[in-house]
């Protein structure tokens, strides 16, 4: 298959002589002359091709790739010139290679070079991985499509800069020391250096490179039994040469490392979840699982063992750790980055049995070499289309699409503010707001902080302040018991009250009351600012036409919201009672039971589900629920009482965090802490009710998808 008779190679790229194809021995007859050099520039055209084309497709799809982790590496990369305005959040790799271009490209175009560098290093080193098993053609394939998986597209939707750059040098880090095993010279330092420039990209692909590069050395000692002081990988000097590189630059990244903070995991055997993250991982595709498979199967067929004690810690990484561990949903999906690995090796041990079946079968050389160069230029177009690459990057690139580029003159105008800006979510992701700070910080150069669930925590010092920006997005005030949150704005603002559920340490929406669509015995006047006790809310709502006054009193008791109107001061003849309850903003009642008194949901949020059942409190009240309001389209529930002084209802919730002791909250104590003066909303929320035309927010910019506010002086103080 390749040029037998070279009288001399790179350490790095072993004569074919050396390439062991197992127990048929080593074939005598060429299948297409290429040699490793024109193997280099083809890989070399190949991968320019991936991160160009990537590149295209994504522009293609969306009007600006600045996903949010684009901000945070642009944040990183300027913490580590010395102007950031916080510390370095990522290991320092790709934070580095956003850096070296910062200021000659800006925060946008830097971050997208340092994606294509990640895109075009990954085939490059699958190919200089596969070649120190496999001959030239099926190292090629394989390294062309393995770099088109639906796991890559994944990676370039959502900016994983960091996993990508480590997963290129932990490639890059097994070639060398495969290389290293069988020259018996003075590589160590070579794999020193992509071992540490693993450590410097990402913690778990370093943890993952370290279990191969430790198998493998462990069986290379096991067999040879020979230790010495030479530059070899069982010698001395070797292995010093490799710790030595290895720890500086480890002490690179140390800062970053000692910061981590850990996830609480428990052991749970669940093979449904491990189908769901090997499924989630590859979109589901069959001929992804299949190469995948016989990653983890031939190896023992065709090179004896060697590149079995590479797949298989892969494997057990990608299939053991969502098998056995419940844990941060994100650590579980991240075992998918492995597999382009696996798909690599499975592709090219099928292109070499292939060809090797052909030759057997005497086919010749020149249908041997046309076909092979038809496997090289068909093989990353079938998956370029068949692995569905081009669909998911843009998929994935919508998906995590959060600004657009007529968004970027707000982050121009919040560059020239001082003080923290609070960001909040898009759309339903309630726990995310902490994400799109990163565009802030990013883009403006200036502290942001949003509402964050505890999943998202990696950073020790990071944590509190996102659970009080959940606080402070609910409502101008609250009050919470560790199960239930009830919060409030002046009447009329769509959440007096709003109720919040906590779930894994997170309050996320589950119902509101808005005053301007309940019907009360006598009208009442808007606008009504609170009063907020330790554990009870309390409106007092004067009527315009009478001298009554319509009082709604909130009240937490363990796992209930306890809800009564009240009329003093009027007459009961003078109306009937009509208090409606809608579900929140992007969160759909599952109904599970409904009848005359009450009905019960279910809710699922991303970190776990809770049921809610509400019930009337009075005889002679109802309530019902109704699939689709009359007026607004929307489920709701309709709580009814005539000829009354008062009605009330109440929200018992089960599958929360336990109850703790009750706190309340308002906003300007949380601005103050938090030196809030500006107020960044995403317009898809739905949110703006909670800032316009409340006297403490002034609308100072806006563009299609942003809205910017000011946080008057005098609610700082």
């Amino acid at each position: 298959m390749e040029n037998l008779q070279r009288d001399s190679h790179h350490w790095l790229l072993p004569p074919m002589s050396s390439v062991d194809p197992g127990d048929t021995g080593h074939r005598s007859r060429l299948l297409v002359a290429l040699d490793d050099r024109t193997a280099l520039l083809a890989i070399l055209f190949v991968a320019t091709a991936v991160a160009a084309g990537t590149l295209w497709i994504v522009s293609q799809t969306i009007d600006l790739y600045f996903p949010a982790d684009a901000g945070e590496y642009v944040a990183d990369a300027r913490a580590l010139l010395g102007g950031g305005v916080r510390e370095i959040r990522h290991a320092p790799l790709f934070p580095l290679l956003v850096a070296l271009s910062l200021g000659p490209l800006g925060p946008v175009l830097s971050t997208q070079l340092s994606m294509a560098i990640a895109i075009f290093l990954l085939p490059v080193g699958l190919f200089l991985m596969l070649r120190q098993w496999l001959p030239v053609v099926p190292s090629l394939t394989a390294a062309s499509v393995a770099a088109l998986t639906p796991m890559t597209a994944d990676l370039v939707g959502w900016g994983g800069g960091a996993t990508f750059i480590g997963l290129d040098m932990m490639v890059l880090a097994i070639a060398t020391m495969e290389a290293w095993l069988r020259e018996t010279g003075k590589q160590g330092p070579y794999v020193g250096v992509f071992a540490g420039l693993t450590v410097m990209a990402h913690p778990f692909m370093a943890a993952g490179m370290f279990l191969v590069l430790a198998v493998r050395w462990l069986e290379h000692a096991l067999s040879r039994r020979h230790f010495s002081t030479d530059w070899s990988a069982l010698g001395l000097r070797g292995f010093t040469s490799f710790f030595v590189v290895v720890t500086l630059l480890f002490g690179t990244a140390a800062g970053y490392y000692l910061s981590l903070r850990g996830t609480v995991a428990s052991v749970s055997l669940d093979i449904l979840r491990a189908w769901d993250v090997l499924v989630w991982g590859t979109r589901g595709n069959l001929a992804i699982l299949f190469f995948i498979l016989l990653a983890l199967a031939l190896p023992l067929q065709v090179v004896r063992s060697v590149m079995f004690l590479v797949t298989v810690p892969l494997g057990a990484i990608a299939f053991l750790i969502p098998l056995l561990l419940s844990w941060d949903i994100t650590y579980n999906l991240r075992v998918v980055y492995f597999l382009p690995i696996l798909v690599a090796v499975g592709v090219g041990l099928l292109s070499q049995l292939t060809l090797e079946t052909f030759q057997d079968r005497g086919v010749s050389r020149t249908l041997l070499s046309i076909g092979a160069a038809v496997l090289l230029v068909a093989a990353p177009i079938a998956a370029t289309y068949g692995f569905g690459y081009i669909e998911w990057t843009q998929v994935d690139s919508s998906y995590y699409q959060r600004i657009h580029s007529d968004d970027l003159p707000a982050f121009e105008y919040l560059r020239t503010g001082q003080g923290t800006v609070a960001t909040s979510w898009s759309e339903g992701l309630y726990d995310e707001g902490k994400v799109n700070g990163w565009f802030v910080e990013g883009l403006s150069n200036r502290p942001a902080i949003g509402p964050g669930a505890p999943w998202t925590w990696t950073i020790a010092n990071v944590g509190e302040s996102e659970l009080d920006l959940q606080r402070f997005f609910s409502g101008t005030a609250g009050i919470e018991n560790g199960a239930i949150q009830a919060s409030v704005s002046p009447t009329g603002h769509l959440a007096d009250p709003a109720i919040q559920v906590d779930v894994a340490g997170f309050y996320y929406p589950l119902a509101y009351l808005n005053s301007l669509s309940n019907g009360y015995p006598t009208t009442v006047t808007p606008g009504v600012v609170p009063t907020v006790g330790s554990d009870t809310i309390e409106f007092r709502q004067p009527s315009t036409n009478s001298s009554g006054v319509v009082t709604e009193r909130i009240q937490l008791n363990e796992t209930r919201v306890i809800v009564r109107f009240s009329l003093t001061g009027g007459s009961p003849s003078l109306g009937d009672w009509e208090v409606w309850i809608w579900p929140a903003y992007f969160v759909d009642w599952a109904i599970i039971d409904v009848g005359l008194t009450s009905v019960t949901t279910h809710v699922d949020y991303r970190t776990g589900s809770i049921s809610a059942n509400y019930s009337v409190l009075d005889s002679g009240s109802t309530l019902r629920y109704y699939e689709s309001h009359p007026i607004w389209g929307i489920p709701a529930i309709a709580v009814r009482r005539s000829q009354a002084t008062s009605v009330s209802f109440e929200i018992t919730v089960a599958g929360t965090d336990p109850v703790r002791t009750s706190r309340q909250f308002d906003e300007k104590n949380i601005t103050k802490q938090l030196s809030i003066t500006t107020v960044l909303l995403w317009m898809d929320t739905g949110w703006m009710f909670r800032f316009d035309n409340q006297a403490c927010y002034r609308r100072s910019f806006v563009t299609p998808n942003l809205v910017v506010y000011e946080v008057e002086p005098a609610c700082r103080i």
